[in-house]
């Protein structure tokens, strides 16, 4: 037998009275299994977890899932589960991407390892929304961070591990009273197909005036840094950013400021036959060659309401 790459929720069947499946194949946890005459035995556990003291400071489940060739040999492995942190108990397995059962701090995980191809896969969420959003994660849902790893075992494999995107950061809003916002996010990424640099904030591009934005621009576009989503190495970048641009103060009068900074930096491999186009000579360090941004913005303002009543 044969199961989908992506498994479905555990359900409550595991402590209530469960509904049996008519269909062929059908299973409890809401697997479709296909008949599959190179695959043999399949088995599947799972267990729900707790911290000893107290299981409301931590708990989730984890599945273990094995599924075996024709001949006994281990084909795939998979490991799934969720964690829940300040939260009561919920026995239900889960690989879907969604704030698991709307704890304050949660994560799922699923990692998948397939033999047969000499492959590892995994992903991590973690989610947080705590004191009604006060504290949350910048993504949808709350979504703190996800985390990719993903290994080719074989000659000139694809491998990478990525902890966020430049467009999609992983990092956390904090709303602070009179202040303002407080926006927080990173990303790290290693190994092989890397996302392109991120170009400098529009926000930032557009204080420095209309003849340097347009500098900016053209310089971003035609920059070697384009060819860094099939790069080879390391991808770092942050950004903060605080403030509010409109507080009011009596009712007739509203001030602002808000601060932001951030950079980004890559150090990638090109090949040791990059060179220069002006010199002829072998590019960075055998090939190696590091770049980056850093970028700072200040905003203020200060007004007045008026009305005249007649």
């Amino acid at each position: 037998m044969n199961r989908p790459a992506q498994s479905s929720p555990l359900g409550t069947g595991c402590t209530d009275n469960p509904t049996i499946p008519s269909g062929i194949g059908q299973s409890l946890s809401g697997l479709t299994y296909t008949p599959d005459n190179t695959k043999g035995l399949g088995i599947k556990a799972t267990v729900a977890l707790a911290s000893a003291g107290s299981e409301r400071t931590f708990n989730g489940n984890a599945t273990l899932e094995l599924l075996f060739d024709s001949e006994g040999g281990l084909n795939d492995l998979w490991i799934y589960g969720n964690a829940r942190f300040m939260e009561t108990p919920v026995l239900t397995a889960s690989t879907d991407k969604v704030a698991p059962n709307n704890s304050a701090v949660g994560a799922t995980l699923d990692i998948h390892l397939d033999f047969e191809n000499d492959l590892l896969h995994g992903e991590l969420d973690v989610y947080m929304n705590v004191g009604g959003g006060t504290i949350r994660g910048k993504g949808t849902d709350g979504l703190m961070a996800h985390a990719i790893i993903h290994v080719e075992n074989k000659p000139n494999g694809l491998w990478f591990i990525k902890i966020g995107t430049p467009t999609n950061r992983a990092g956390v809003i904090i709303d602070v009273p009179l202040v303002g916002g407080v926006d927080l996010g990173t990303y790290l990424q290693i190994g092989k197909n890397l996302d392109p640099m991120p170009p400098i904030p529009s926000d930032i591009v557009a204080i420095t005036g209309s003849e340097c934005s347009a500098a900016l621009v053209a310089l971003q576009s035609t920059s070697s840094m384009s060819q860094l989503s099939g790069g080879n190495g390391f991808l770092f970048g942050a950004d903060a950013s605080i403030g509010n641009q409109k507080m009011e103060f009596l009712l007739i009068f509203y001030a602002g400021i808000r601060a932001r900074l951030g950079f980004d930096i890559a150090l990638l491999n090109y090949g040791e036959n990059a060179v220069c186009s002006n010199t002829g000579a072998q590019l960075g360090i055998n090939g190696w060659y590091a770049s980056g941004q850093i970028y700072a913005g200040l905003w203020g303002n200060i007004a007045g309401n008026c009305r005249e009543d007649l």
